[in-house]
């Protein structure tokens, strides 16, 4: 390979990988809220005896 075309492999990996990052953050994003709705509804499907034994 000639070193304009690694300059122009390089541009477009960094450019990916930016995307990669972009989205990986936005799932990350998405599994927090998920996890959290997921621990109020199973907090909520408890019967209320239950609920008193948590503290």
């Amino acid at each position: 390979m000639r070193l304009p075309e690694v300059k122009q492999l390089v541009l477009s990996l960094s450019a990916e990988n930016a995307g990669l990052r972009q989205e990986m953050e936005s799932l990350q994003r998405a599994c927090t809220a998920l996890s959290k709705e997921n621990g109020r509804l199973e907090v909520s499907a408890l019967p209320s005896r239950a609920l008193s034994y948590q503290s």
